[in-house]
C-alpha cells in the first residue's frame, strides 16, 4: 500500500505539472482588446440580497462609468432582502435616471440568485449583459473595456476578480485563493477551453443567453450562474469566449467575513461540480485524492512508513507549480505577497477543498439566512 501511495504521489505530481503548464501556456495567449467603437447597448445586472453596507459603493462605481451614459443601464435586482438593501436601491432612483430596480419573484426549486438575474434580464434591454454583485467595486473604464471585446465577434467576456486585502490575514489568504481560482479560468479561457468564471465579472450576449434558455439546465442549482454558462458557451461551436487580462477591467470584491463564511462559500462553489462535464469531473476527483495523499502522506511519512522522497518530490512540484502561476497573476495585476503568506494559502487552502469537496456533495450549508443542501436550496427559512 505505501508503495501504491508513493507512486500514486509522483504520479499525481507530474499530471500536476502538466496541468498548470497547460494553464501557464493559456495565460501566455490572453491579449488585449481596443476600445469600443460600436458602443452596444450594455444592461448591467446587479442581484442583492441583505446588502445595505453596500450597495450605495456599488452604485457609484457603477454610474461613474467612461461609457456614454445613454448607452447602458444598471437593473438591481432584489432577491428577498431582510435588511434596508431595496430602501437604498430605491433612494438612488432620482439620482441615475438610468437605474432600475426591482424585486425577483422566487419560483419553487429555483436558485434565487438566478431567478433574480432571469428576473433582471427580462426587463433589460442591451444586447449585451454584464453581471457584477453588490460587494464589488467596478474600475471606471469596465463597461468600455469589456463592451469593446463583443465588437470583435466574441460572445462571452470575464476577466479578473480581486479580493480586497483587509487587515485579517485570513482576507489575504482569501486573496491569493481567489488569484488562484482565476488564474485558472483565465488560462483555460486562453487555451480555448472555459471552465470557470466569476458572474462578479461577466459579459455575454443577450440572444446567446437567450438560445441557450437561460440558467434552465441547471436552475435548481444556487451556484454557477458564472462558470456552469460559461462552459456551455464553450461548448457551443462557433462561439467565443474571451479573458481580458488588463487591470482595467479588474474587479475589486470584499473578503468573507471569517473563516466559516469562506468555507461555506466554497462548499457551495463546490455542490454544482455534478454539472460538471465528466472530464472535468475526473480531473477534479484526480486533483482531490492527490490532495488528499500530500495531506495524508505528511503524518505517514513523519512515522517512517513511506518514503519521505516522494513526498517532498510531489509537495515541492505542487508549491513551485503554484507559486509560478500566482506570481505571474500577481505581477501582472501590481499585487504582491510574502512567501510566509503563500505557504499558509497552501495550506489552508488545502484542508478547504478537502472539506468542501465533500461536504458540497452530500451536507447542508447556510448562505445569506437560507439553507442549501447538495447544491439546492431548501424551502425552510432559517
Amino acid at each position: 500500500m505505501t508503495a501504491s501511495l508513493e507512486l500514486f504521489l509522483l504520479l499525481g505530481a507530474a499530471v500536476y505539472l502538466l496541468g498548470a503548464g497547460a494553464v501557464y501556456l493559456g495565460l501566455q495567449r490572453l491579449r488585449e482588446r481596443p476600445s469600443c467603437e460600436s458602443n452596444p447597448r450594455v444592461s448591467v445586472i446587479v442581484p442583492v440580497r441583505n446588502e445595505q453596507s453596500n450597495l450605495e459603493h456599488c452604485l457609484s462605481a457603477l454610474f461613474n462609468q467612461s461609457y456614454a451614459a445613454h448607452r447602458y443601464e444598471v437593473i438591481v435586482v432584489d432577491d428577498g432582502s431582510e435588511d434596508a438593501t431595496l430602501q437604498i436601491a430605491g433612494a438612488h432612483l432620482s439620482l441615475y435616471p438610468n437605474l432600475t430596480v426591482l424585486s425577483s419573484t422566487e419560483t419553487e426549486g429555483r436558485s434565487p440568485k438566478k431567478a433574480a438575474i432571469e428576473t433582471g434580464i427580462a426587463a433589460s434591454q442591451g444586447e449585451i449583459i454584464m453581471t457584477t454583485d453588490a460587494d464589488c467595486r467596478v474600475p471606471p473604464k469596465w463597461i468600455e473595456r469589456m463592451a469593446g471585446c463583443f465588437d470583435a465577434g466574441v460572445d462571452a467576456v470575464t476577466s479578473w476578480v480581486v479580493v480586497e486585502r483587509g487587515e485579517q490575514l485570513l482576507s489575504r489568504v482569501e486573496a491569493l485563493d481567489s488569484l488562484a481560482l482565476v488564474t485558472v479560468g483565465a488560462g483555460t479561457i486562453g487555451l480555448g477551453r472555459p471552465i470557470l468564471a466569476n458572474g462578479a465579472n461577466l459579459a455575454f450576449r443577450r440572444e446567446l443567453f437567450d438560445a441557450l434558455g437561460g440558467y434552465r439546465k441547471h436552475e435548481t442549482y444556487v451556484s454557477g450562474d458564472d462558470d456552469l454558462l460559461i462552459q456551455q458557451i464553450g461548448r457551443c461551436r462557433h462561439r467565443q469566449v474571451e479573458f481580458l487580462a488588463g487591470r482595467d477591467t479588474a474587479v475589486l470584491t470584499g473578503a468573507n467575513a471569517g473563516y466559516l463564511d469562506y468555507l461555506r462559500q466554497r462548499i457551495r462553489w463546490a455542490s454544482k461540480a455534478p454539472l460538471y462535464p465528466l472530464s472535468l469531473r475526473l480531473a477534479e476527483a484526480g486533483l482531490y485524492f492527490f490532495l488528499l495523499a500530500l495531506a495524508g502522506g505528511l503524518p505517514m511519512a513523519l512515522a517512517g512508513m513511506i518514503v519521505p522522497h516522494a513526498l517532498a518530490i510531489a509537495l515541492s512540484i505542487k508549491l513551485i507549480a503554484d507559486y509560478i502561476l500566482l506570481r505571474h497573476s500577481a505581477r501582472h495585476l501590481g499585487l504582491g505577497f510574502t512567501l510566509p503568506l503563500f505557504f499558509l494559502a497552501e495550506g489552508i487552502q488545502t484542508v478547504t477543498v478537502l472539506i468542501a469537496g465533500v461536504w458540497g456533495l452530500v451536507g447542508v450549508t447556510r448562505w445569506k439566512g437560507r439553507r442549501y443542501y447538495r447544491g439546492r436550496a431548501v424551502t425552510k427559512r432559517l
